[in-house]
C-alpha cells in the first residue's frame, strides 16, 4: 500500500492541478454542481465564483458556469461515490476559485486527509 504524504498531496492538488489541469468553461451550462457549493460544510461560504459552476450534463438540473470535468465519469459520482464527488468539487475549486476560495478548498482538503469528509 502506497502511503501519501498528506501535505504534499494538498500542495501539489492547491498549486499544481490549476495549471496542470486548467479549467475549460463554456457561459452558461445545465448540469451537476461543482466548486464548494457541491460540499455541505462550505456551501454557504462561496461566492459567485464557485458557487456558479457546473460539470455539463444532463444529470443534473443546476445552472451555471460550464466547467469541463477531471475525470469524464465526474457528473455521476453525486450518485456512485458522494465522497469522491466532494473531493473532486473541491479540487475545482482549486482550480477556479478566488484566493478566499483556493484557502477553504486546501482546508477541506486538509480535513479529508485527517477525516474524511461527510
Amino acid at each position: 500500500m502506497a502511503i501519501v504524504a498528506d501535505d504534499a498531496a494538498v500542495d501539489f492538488l492547491s498549486y499544481g492541478v490549476p495549471y496542470a489541469f486548467a479549467p475549460d468553461t463554456v457561459a452558461v451550462a445545465r448540469g451537476v454542481v461543482t466548486g464548494l457549493a457541491a460540499v455541505p460544510m462550505l456551501a454557504g461560504l462561496v461566492s459567485f465564483t464557485t458557487s456558479g459552476l457546473v460539470w455539463p450534463s444532463k444529470l443534473g438540473d443546476a445552472q451555471g458556469v460550464g466547467i469541463a470535468p477531471l475525470i469524464p465519469a465526474a457528473p455521476d459520482m453525486p450518485h456512485r461515490d458522494p465522497h469522491l464527488y466532494q473531493l473532486l468539487a473541491i479540487v475545482d475549486a482549486l482550480r477556479v476559485g478566488d484566493a478566499r476560495e483556493r484557502e477553504l478548498a486546501r482546508n477541506a482538503l486538509r480535513t479529508h486527509f485527517t477525516a474524511p469528509l461527510r
